[in-house]
């Protein structure tokens, strides 16, 4: 990997990580949950998924689906 590709990637996570830890952003994304709306559109799952957790938020997908096909 090339130094830009390396600095890229440490950079996005960094922001991963304010944002994951953000308890502001965890509750804005629980409130998002709660509201019936797709996890995959609120930046907390973005970041998520950039370090590699978005699996523990598979019950949110799940959640959600299961919503949308009620």
């Amino acid at each position: 990997m090339d130094n830009y590709n390396q600095d890229f990637m440490i950079s996005a996570n960094k922001c991963a990580k304010f944002i994951y830890n953000d308890p502001i952003q965890k509750e804005s994304y629980e409130s998002h949950i709660h509201l019936g709306h797709n996890p995959r559109d609120h930046i907390y799952f973005d970041a998520a998924r950039v370090l590699n957790r978005d699996d523990e938020l598979d019950i949110d997908i799940d959640y959600y689906q299961e919503l949308s096909n009620s």
